[in-house]
């Protein structure tokens, strides 16, 4: 009674906003019905989540596998627990630097039908490699697992965490046992025996902050807080958070996609340690700026031996500097050639590289909006900064002939003209 009347309440309230209806709610504001007491959750700080940051990094505790990746997975997402302990064995889809871990979601269906997947982008370094590689080690051992031991009855087949049953035991530190009634079946996680588990290695290992509280989290608690420390810690936008939560909103604005699309740049070619543009080679009718002179007599001798790429459906845009050999296999999702240092591009084909910046552009507004093309997304932005990067190069080449002709013409004028 108390939820339909909460729900009757909530519609009557949103058809109120429309010129056509009445602004009188009929449904009183505070529902009639008894509520349940619900005590709510206080955050935990920061700087207290730290303290068991530092303990589940530690491998020297005998912490199983499963905990310390599903703990790291509820750490570095604001997701759901239900939604974590859903993730299926195949959720890890690799491209190239970076890989997008797939996690399903009831919320965004209404509870019905099929989940929507949401794709989390992770780059692959510092922390994003810990977490990556953990979710490795717990697939081989999932698979492992099942060739070992049958599956109990009603349970998930296709999940990653398919675990035997335990818990953690004081045994003068830090241990866990199998539950021997369990120990030869494979289960599925749940989101309270999860809690189980925390509140277990929190009272052995008497994890306590610095006025002495007992630290006991709840996998709740890790979803506000990975949330509340993208936005304030980290410097995440809000359209990051909403995108990793999976929470729609369709005016999402310009402003925030602007930012997230910037941010996302910098870390592209930060990644690839790329050198600045105006200290890039840059290939102009023939004659080469800021290579070497070896290899631009090399590459002087039968330039269409090395050509590469293609922009705006013309190929042959650029010239690959590696005169050992090559031979990138390129695709829309990864610009290779575009990605490294040894890539020459050809300033006659810049309204071509421009073209292929704007086209980019209209991949990102048409995938902003959508947390079910987060791949697509992020496939857009690195190809953006690349071309960016690209575009110049090829401007500075530009700036630099110019001045090169115009101090020609400056030097052959005054050799021209009569001082006496």
């Amino acid at each position: 009674k108390q939820v339909t009347y909460a729900s009757v309440h909530d519609f009557f309230t949103k058809i109120s906003d429309f010129d056509e209806n009445l602004n009188n709610i009929p449904s009183k504001r505070i529902n009639p019905f008894k509520q349940s007491s619900y005590k709510k959750e206080n955050l935990i700080s920061s700087e207290d989540l730290k303290i068991w940051d530092t303990l589940l990094k530690d491998e020297q505790l005998n912490i199983p596998l499963e905990f310390r990746t599903l703990y790291w997975l509820i750490r570095s997402f604001p997701n759901r627990i239900t939604e974590v302990l859903s993730m299926k064995r195949d959720c890890l889809k690799s491209f190239y630097s970076e890989y997008v871990i797939q996690i399903p979601t009831f919320k965004q269906s209404g509870g019905y039908g099929k989940p929507v997947i949401k794709s989390i982008p992770v780059v692959y370094q510092g922390h994003g490699k810990y977490v990556i590689d953990l979710i490795k080690k717990l697939q081989e051992q999932t698979n492992s697992n099942l060739s070992k031991y049958p599956i109990a009855q009603n349970q998930k087949h296709d999940y990653l965490f398919l675990i035997r049953r335990w818990n953690f035991y004081d045994d003068n530190g830090l241990n866990f046992r199998f539950n021997q009634k369990f120990t030869n079946q494979l289960y599925n996680w749940t989101g309270p025996k999860i809690n189980d588990l925390l509140k277990q290695m929190g009272l052995i290992m008497n994890i306590r902050n610095k006025h002495d509280q007992l630290i006991i989290p709840t996998t709740h608690h890790f979803r506000h807080s990975a949330v509340t420390e993208r936005l304030y810690t980290i410097g995440y936008t809000i359209e990051e958070v909403r995108r990793l939560t999976g929470h729609k909103n369709e005016s999402m604005t310009k402003f925030y996609t602007h930012q997230l699309v910037e941010k996302h740049k910098k870390i592209h070619l930060g990644i690839s340690q790329l050198s600045k543009p105006h200290e890039s080679a840059v290939e102009f009718k023939g004659k080469i700026l800021n290579l070497d002179e070896r290899t631009t007599h090399q590459l002087s001798k039968d330039p269409r031996r090395y050509l590469t790429w293609e922009a705006n459906g013309k190929k042959g845009v650029g010239i690959c500097s590696d005169i050992s050999g090559c031979n990138p296999q390129g695709t829309s999702v990864h610009f290779e050639c575009y990605a490294c240092d040894w890539f020459v591009p050809k300033i006659e084909y810049l309204s071509d590289y421009r073209a292929e910046y704007v086209y980019w552009e209209k991949v990102i507004e048409r995938t902003s909006g959508d947390s079910r093309r987060a791949a697509h997304f992020e496939n857009a932005v690195r190809n953006l900064s690349y071309l960016e990067r690209i575009i110049s190069i090829c401007e500075n080449g530009v700036a630099h002939f110019n001045e090169k002709l115009v101090l020609n013409k400056a030097k052959k004028d005054l050799g021209s003209y009569n001082w006496e």
